[in-house]
C-alpha cells in the first residue's frame, strides 16, 4: 500500500520518524551553535536546481531558534568576511558522469594513480569555467532562467569565493588553489601548481576547495579554520 507521495506505508513512517529525530537533534545543538541546513538530491524538496529550503513543518522544534536557517542548494554565505560557496554535490556527480560511465570512479584527489578525475579537479574546473553547474539544464535538471539582461543565470560566477565545497563525496579531500584574475575578479588561468602559502598578489586569489564526505558512510565532519591565512580544513570523525 502506497501513500500519495508514492512511498510505501512503512517507508513513509520511517521517513517521518527520521525527520523527527533530526529535528530533535538540531534543537539540542542550536542552543549553542548556529546551523544552516541545505537540502540534497534525496531530500523532500524540489529536484531542480536551485533546490529551495526544506519546509519548516519538518522542523517544528528547530524553527523556534533564530540560529537555524533553512537554505537553498547551492548556497553562499559570508562568515568573518570570507565568502563560502557550496552545493550538495549534484554538479560534481553529473560532470563525472559525462567523463566516465561509472561515476563512482571519481577519485578524492588527482594524486591517485587512476586516470579518473577528482572531485577537487571538477570543483577547480567549475571555478575556471565561471559556472557552478555547467551541465544544467542539459543533463542536470534546473529551473528555466530569464535572459542575462533580466537577471540571467544565477549559477554564473562573477567573482571567486574564499571557500568552495561539494558535499556527499566518497571521501574527504582538500586543496588550496591560486587563480590569476581578470578584471572584475573573474578567474583567468589556473597556476600549474597548487598554492601552499597564504601570500597573494593583487591579480591573484587563493581558493580553498573541499570535498565533504557522506556523513552516514564516513562519520566525518569537516571544519575550516577561518582565522588561518590558508583557510586550513580538517575533519573530526565520529565512530
Amino acid at each position: 500500500e502506497k501513500t500519495k507521495s508514492g512511498l510505501s506505508s512503512a517507508a513513509a513512517v520511517s521517513a517521518a520518524a527520521a525527520s523527527r529525530q533530526l529535528d530533535l537533534l538540531l534543537a539540542q545543538v542550536l542552543d549553542s551553535c548556529p546551523i544552516d541546513l541545505m537540502p540534497g538530491s534525496l531530500d523532500p524538496c524540489n529536484l531542480n536546481l536551485p533546490q529551495q529550503p526544506l519546509h519548516p513543518c519538518l522542523f517544528p522544534h528547530s524553527c523556534r531558534f533564530n540560529t537555524f536557517q533553512r537554505v537553498t542548494n547551492p548556497y553562499e554565505a559570508c562568515l568573518d568576511s570570507k565568502v563560502i560557496l557550496g552545493h550538495a554535490g549534484q554538479p560534481v556527480a553529473d560532470i563525472a558522469r559525462q567523463i566516465l560511465p561509472d561515476s563512482t570512479a571519481v577519485n578524492s584527489d588527482s594524486s591517485s594513480s587512476s586516470s579518473a578525475p577528482s572531485c577537487l579537479d571538477i570543483l577547480e574546473d567549475t571555478l575556471r569555467w565561471g559556472h557552478l553547474c555547467p551541465t544544467a539544464p542539459d543533463t542536470l535538471p534546473c529551473h528555466p532562467f530569464p535572459p542575462l539582461q533580466l537577471g540571467g543565470d544565477p549559477f554564473v560566477l562573477h567573482s571567486l569565493p574564499d571557500v568552495i565545497f561539494a558535499a556527499n563525496q566518497p571521501i574527504f579531500a582538500t586543496r588550496l588553489k591560486r587563480f590569476q584574475l581578470q578584471q572584475q575578479g573573474e578567474p583567468m588561468e589556473v597556476d600549474s601548481h597548487s598554492s601552499s602559502s597564504g601570500s597573494s598578489s593583487s591579480n591573484s586569489k587563493a581558493v580553498r576547495l573541499i570535498c565533504v564526505p557522506v556523513f552516514a558512510d564516513s562519520g566525518m565532519v569537516v571544519l575550516v579554520d577561518l582565522s588561518s591565512p590558508t583557510l586550513d580544513s580538517f575533519v573530526i570523525e565520529f565512530k
